[in-house]
């Protein structure tokens, strides 16, 4: 399954509050067709959506957010620390909020699980208790393969893919075994030669973080299908030019 060929990084994240529904809004106003957000487990877990092991960063209290329950987290602010103001009081949102967020937005949705402290298996299973069978345009990634295997026991039907921050000599080999539509590489340490091999295995590929139109452009060029941008309106705007 194809996602857009611009994806609305953590919603987006340049001009909202990463990982909040004002992000995932504001991704659609701008052009958006697709988000990407990160779903991780709270201590009771409940699944939120945050990226971070440490809330010190984009809420307004320090600790590890894997010690937060969710009637801890509901409390938290997470767009105090962004910008003018105008995000005061933005609180955490749930995975299942964000999903009926983007169904009414007529966005599709790339849900990353994002682990820290080993719990890849229980998070893949509790996204797919929320995903449940309403898998169109829903695609779920992550950089832990156990989240992933968690997500298929439960869900064998939506698609999925493998993160890399560079592409292992037996890439080809986990993605078979996992069966993903797509791989989602960093841009740093891509080569054309990379490019090449992820396309003639029949995947769609995808790098990350876009925020320069000229690198977007280049990266089509070369064969890649789309890439993650916290500035999804000024990468969306090469297509225009």
């Amino acid at each position: 399954m194809q996602m857009a060929n611009v994806i609305g990084h953590r919603g987006c994240a340049a001009h909202a509050p990463e990982n909040s529904l004002a992000g995932i809004r504001d991704a659609a106003r701008v052009g958006c067709r697709w988000i990407e957000a990160d779903a991780t487990l709270l201590a009771d877990g409940t699944v939120v959506l945050f990226h971070d092991d440490s809330l010190d960063r984009c809420t307004n209290a320090s600790g590890f957010i894997r010690e937060q329950d969710w009637e801890q987290a509901v409390q938290l602010d997470i767009g105090q620390w962004f910008g003018d103001g105008r995000f005061v009081g933005e609180r955490m949102p749930l995975l299942r909020d964000a999903l009926a967020c983007c169904r009414a937005l007529n966005l599709g949705f790339n849900i990353e699980l994002k682990t820290h402290r080993g719990e890849g298996e229980q998070l893949g299973l509790a996204v797919a208790d929320i995903v449940g069978e309403e898998t169109d345009n829903i695609l779920v990634s992550s950089f832990d393969q156990a989240a992933l295997l968690g997500f298929r026991q439960k869900n064998p039907h939506c698609p999925l893919a493998i993160i890399y921050d560079e592409l292992p000599q037996d890439w080809e080999q986990q993605a078979n075994d996992l069966n993903v539509v797509s791989i989602h590489l960093w841009e740093r340490p891509l080569t054309k030669e990379t490019i090449e091999a992820v396309k003639q295995s029949g995947r769609d590929l995808y790098v990350f973080t876009i925020n320069d139109r000229r690198a977007a452009k280049r990266l089509w060029a070369m064969g890649v299908d789309g890439v993650f941008s916290d500035y999804p309106d000024t990468v969306l705007s090469v297509q225009g030019s």
